[in-house]
């Protein structure tokens, strides 16, 4: 214990000290920044000379048959365009979790924030591709992504 000005002062060592057994999982709402982090960081490894980033590419493309609804439309994620503390943060989430089914579900409430997150960002994109639409209806659907992806994501090693 340290003093200054004569008040006594507790440093919290003991709050420092961490157990191998109590791992820091971060809460659902960090691991969805982070995810949004690595893919608008990592997505533009697959086009360096555009600097066109990946995700957001892919968001502009399958607008259309996101807000429509199509059965057959998947938001892909990249499993590796995540760092390793990401990885890291989303196994320990899933910890509990038998079934990829389990996991899948559990993760659904992270990933739709995360590609309506990027939709916000491929705004001015899509804007520009429907110049006939009325630009007011198209940011009510960008603004509605998160209902129209759940369920409708993957990831892809």
């Amino acid at each position: 214990m340290t003093t200054i000005n004569s008040i006594s002062i507790n440093n919290n060592k003991d709050f420092d000290d961490k157990d191998d057994e109590h791992e820091d999982i971060w809460l659902p709402s960090r691991i969805a920044d982070a995810i949004f982090n690595d893919l608008m960081e990592n997505g533009n490894e697959h086009d360096k000379e555009n600097n066109d980033n990946r995700y957001i590419s892919q968001i502009v493309e399958k607008f259309d048959y996101i807000r429509l609804k199509y059965t057959g439309t998947l938001y892909e994620i990249y499993y590796n365009n995540l760092s390793e503390e990401t990885r890291f943060q989303i196994e320990g989430y899933l910890k509990g979790c038998t079934t990829p089914y389990e996991k899948y579900k559990k993760l659904n409430g992270i990933m739709p924030d995360v590609i309506a997150r990027i939709a916000k960002q491929a705004e001015h994109k899509i804007l520009a591709n429907k110049m006939t639409e009325d630009p007011l209806f198209i940011k009510v659907n960008t603004n509605s992504m998160r209902e129209l992806v759940s369920n409708k994501w993957k990831f892809i090693e």
